[in-house]
């Protein structure tokens, strides 16, 4: 396995097991970490370490927190050319208000330099996963069903 390959891998298996300290240490402190348009809670991106731990602590921990009793990221297949890294995954959760669990795909694009994460560019699945990921938690009414495979109400 490539460097860059095992940086990425090492990233995403740091929060699962609670050891986010460890994961911000392969962050490298110049990092351009750019979320896709429409993403849930924010978008647009960050420059540093500082701003991206304070933007995901404020702008994505804390409102998930609110949102989802469970939140997992969990990517699946990876592509990688030299330093950068392609992830296909899917976010699950379980939603607290519907208590609906949801699936959501992703693409991360990696870019490591010397053993760090330098940037990350997440793009937007083409599905409508993530429009109705956003409708579902933030704007739907408690008596209406969702319409979507990615949704299952009490149960995953």
């Amino acid at each position: 396995m490539g460097e860059a390959l095992q940086v990425v891998r090492e990233f995403y298996s740091l929060p699962a097991v609670g050891d986010e300290p460890q994961a911000i240490k392969l962050l490298d402190p110049e990092i351009e970490w750019t979320e896709a348009e429409r993403t849930p809670y924010f978008n647009g991106t960050l420059r540093g370490v500082t701003a991206l731990v304070t933007a995901v602590a404020t702008r994505l921990f804390e409102p998930m927190q609110r949102d989802f009793k469970e939140f997992r990221t969990v990517p699946g297949e990876f592509i990688t050319e030299g330093d950068r890294v392609v992830a296909f995954g899917n976010y699950f959760g379980l939603t607290k208000r519907f208590d609906r669990t949801m699936s959501a795909p992703f693409v991360h694009c990696w870019t490591v330099s010397d053993g760090r994460l330098r940037q990350l560019i997440h793009i937007r699945a083409p599905r409508l996963g993530m429009r109705l990921w956003r409708h579902t938690i933030m704007f739907d009414s408690p008596g209406r069903k969702a319409v979507s495979a990615d949704f299952h109400e009490n149960g995953r």
